[in-house]
C-alpha cells in the first residue's frame, strides 16, 4: 500500500505530502475542488502517459513520489523486476515520476533512475482505478477466467494445466527437431561418412603431427646439423687436446696438490664426475650422428606434413584437433543412425504430455463449470443490494476450439450481466455503464478479492445515481474490501465518507491571484463539519452536524 505521497507542482497542487494508512480514505469536498488530482498523481507512479498539461502553469516540472510498501502477494515478482535492474529489493520502495513542462518524463526506483515500463509493472499491478469514466480490468475475459478459477480454489489445478501445456510445448518441440534431422538425415548421414572415410583413411595417430613437424627440421637442417654436431662432438673428445684431454690434466694436476691440501680432493670428485658426464655427451653426440645417416626422406615426411595440414584445412581446424573431429563425426554419425528410435520415442512421448494435459484440461474444465453458478449467484446477491435490485449476472463457461487446451485451460470465462427485470444477460463490457459499473466493480470486488493482485483500489465517484439507504450499504462494503485493501474513494454522498477510516478533503482558493487545490487531513471534528456541509450545502446547522455525527457512529460500528 502508499505509506506516504508526496505531490509537487502538480495541475492545481503547489506541494502537499499525505500519511496514508490502510483502509478506507475517502476524499470529499466541492464540485471542481480537484479531487480526481490525487488519483491523477497516483495513476502517473503507476506508468500511465505523462502530459505537459500535469505541470503546473508556473512551474517547470511536477513531480510526484511515494512510498509504497511491497504487496506480499507481489514481493517475488517485485523482487525479480529489481533485481534484473540491479535495484537492491526491500520491503518497502521509494517510487518517483518527475513531467517537464515540454511533457518529457522520467521514473524512479530508489532513486535509480528506470524505464516508464518497469514503474508499470512494479508499481502498476499494485493499483486499480474504477470509476465512470474508467476502462476496468474486469471487463477482460481472461480477467473473468482468473478471477472464477482464484474464487473457486482452482489454483492447484491451473497449475497442473499450466506445467502439462510446458511439457506438452516442449515435448512439440523436441519432436519437430528431430523430424527436421530425420529429412535431412540421408545426405548428412552420407556427407558425415565421406568426412569420416577421408579422416579414418589418413590414420593420424595422437602427436604424429608434432613429431612429423620436428623430423622434417631435422631433414631440412640435416648437413648444418651434421656439421655442427661433429665439430662439437670433435671438440669434446677427438681434438688435439680435446675437452676431455684438457679435464683430465686438470684432473692430474689437482690430484698431486691433494695430498698437501686435503680440501682439493672434493674438486676432484667433481671434476670426475665431469669427466664422466662429457664422455657420456659426446657417446650422445656420436649416436646423433648415426642417427642422421638413417633419417626419414624428405619428400616422403613433406608428403604426408602436406596431407595433415590439407584436411586440417579443409575443416578449419589445427592439425592437431583433426582427432578430436574424428571422435565428433563418429559420435554425429550414431545419432543420425539413431535419429529413427529417437523419434519413436520423441512420438510416444508427444502422446503421453498430450493425455496429461487434456485430463488436466477436463478437470479443471469441470471444476469452472461447477463453480460458476455459485460465484455469479454470489456476485448477483453482492450487486444488488447497490441500487441494482432486478441485477442478473451469469457466468458463460465456453470450451476453446475442440481439442485445444492453452496454459490457462481450455475454457474460457464471460460474466453476462442485465440491470432490467426481462431482459437478456449479455457481456459485462457492453451492457453495464456509468454507475452501474462503479457499483457492480465494488460487488465484484467484494466476492472475488482474493483472487485480484490489486491491493490499492481507486474508486471515482462510485456513488453516482444512488439514494442515503443504498449509499450506506455501498460505504459498508467498501469499508469491508479495506480490512484487506488499501481503499481510496473520492464520494459526494456522506453516508458513504462516514465509513472512511481516514478522510481528505479537498478544498480550491484563490493566492495571489492563482487557482491552488489543498488537501486536508481531517480529524475528528473536521470530519463532523463536512459531513454537515454535504447533509445541508452551505449551511451548516446543528440538526446537520447532529446528523453527521450520527452517520460517523453508525460508520465507526462498521468495524474494519
Amino acid at each position: 500500500m502508499f505509506l506516504e505521497l508526496t505531490i509537487r507542482n502538480f495541475v492545481l497542487i503547489d506541494a502537499v505530502t499525505l500519511s496514508l494508512g490502510s483502509g478506507l480514505t475517502v476524499l470529499t469536498g466541492e464540485t471542481g475542488a480537484g479531487k480526481s488530482i490525487l488519483f491523477d498523481a497516483m495513476h502517473l507512479l503507476s506508468g500511465t502517459r505523462a502530459s505537459a498539461e500535469l505541470v503546473r502553469s508556473d512551474a517547470r516540472e511536477a513531480s510526484v513520489s511515494a512510498t509504497l510498501a511491497v504487496a506480499p502477494a507481489l514481493r517475488q515478482r517485485v523482487h525479480d523486476l529489481l533485481e534484473s535492474a540491479g535495484i537492491p529489493f526491500a520491503d518497502e520502495i521509494i517510487v518517483r515520476r518527475s513531467v517537464s513542462r515540454e511533457g518529457r518524463s522520467r521514473a524512479f526506483i530508489n532513486d535509480v533512475a528506470v524505464t516508464v515500463s518497469l514503474l508499470e509493472r512494479v508499481v502498476g499491478e499494485h493499483v486499480e482505478m474504477i470509476g465512470q469514466n474508467e476502462g476496468t480490468s474486469l471487463a477482460r475475459r481472461d480477467v473473468q477466467r482468473d478471477l472464477l478459477d482464484a474464487y473457486a480454489g482452482h489454483e492447484a489445478m491451473r497449475q497442473s494445466v499450466a506445467l502439462a501445456h510446458a511439457a506438452h510445448r516442449a515435448a512439440l518441440a523436441k519432436l519437430a527437431q528431430l523430424e527436421s534431422v530425420a529429412r535431412e538425415r540421408q545426405q548428412r548421414l552420407e556427407y558425415v561418412g565421406f568426412l569420416l572415410e577421408e579422416l579414418e583413411a589418413l590414420g593420424l595417430v595422437a602427436g604424429e603431427y608434432e613429431q612429423l613437424e620436428s623430423r622434417l627440421a631435422r631433414v631440412r637442417h640435416a648437413a648444418k646439423l651434421g656439421e655442427g654436431v661433429g665439430r662439437a662432438a670433435t671438440l669434446l673428445s677427438e681434438s688435439e687436446p680435446s675437452a676431455s684431454d684438457l679435464l683430465r690434466q686438470s684432473r692430474h694436476l689437482l690430484g698431486k696438490l691433494a695430498s698437501i691440501d686435503e680440501s682439493l680432493g672434493s674438486y676432484l670428485l667433481r671434476l670426475d664426475a665431469l669427466a664422466s658426464e662429457l664422455d657420456g655427451v659426446a657417446d650422445d653426440l656420436r649416436g646423433y650422428l648415426l642417427d642422421m645417416e638413417g633419417v626419414d626422406d624428405v619428400d616422403q615426411l613433406e608428403t604426408r606434413h602436406e596431407q595433415i595440414r590439407k584436411l586440417a584445412r579443409k575443416h578449419a581446424l589445427a592439425p592437431e584437433e583433426l582427432i578430436g573431429r574424428v571422435d565428433s563425426l563418429r559420435s554425429e554419425r550414431d545419432s543420425l543412425i539413431g535419429v529413427e528410435a529417437a523419434l519413436a520415442g520423441a512420438s510416444h512421448h508427444l502422446a503421453e504430455t498430450a493425455q496429461v494435459l487434456q485430463e488436466a484440461g477436463r478437470t479443471l474444465a469441470a471444476a469452472r463449470r461447477t463453480a460458476a453458478p455459485l460465484a455469479a449467484a454470489a456476485l448477483q446477491a453482492a450487486a444488488r443490494p447497490l441500487a441494482l435490485p432486478h441485477a442478473t449476472v451469469e457466468l458463460r463457461v465456453e470450451a476453446l476450439a475442440e481439442g485445444v487446451i492453452a496454459e490457462h485451460g481450455a475454457d474460457e470465462v464471460e460474466i453476462l450481466f442485465c440491470a432490467n427485470p426481462g431482459d437478456k444477460p449479455r457481456p459485462l463490457g457492453k451492457v453495464a455503464s456509468g454507475g452501474e459499473i462503479s457499483r457492480l466493480m465494488v460487488a465484484f470486488k467484494s466476492v472475488l478479492l482474493r483472487g485480484d493482485p490489486a491491493v490499492i483500489y481507486l474508486f471515482d465517484e462510485v456513488d453516482v445515481g444512488i439514494g442515503g439507504a443504498t449509499a450506506e450499504t455501498l460505504g459498508g462494503l467498501l469499508r469491508a474490501l479495506g480490512r484487506d485493501r488499501q481503499i481510496f474513494a473520492i464520494t459526494h454522498m456522506p453516508q458513504v465518507a462516514a465509513y472512511g477510516q481516514h478522510h481528505l478533503m479537498v478544498e480550491k482558493e484563490v493566492r495571489e491571484g492563482r487557482t491552488v487545490s489543498q488537501i486536508e487531513t481531517l480529524d475528528a471534528d473536521g470530519r463532523v463539519e463536512e459531513l454537515a456541509r454535504m447533509l445541508g450545502g452551505t449551511t451548516k446547522s446543528d440538526a446537520a452536524r447532529t446528523a453527521a455525527r450520527e452517520l460517523l457512529a453508525r460508520g465507526a460500528l462498521a468495524g474494519g
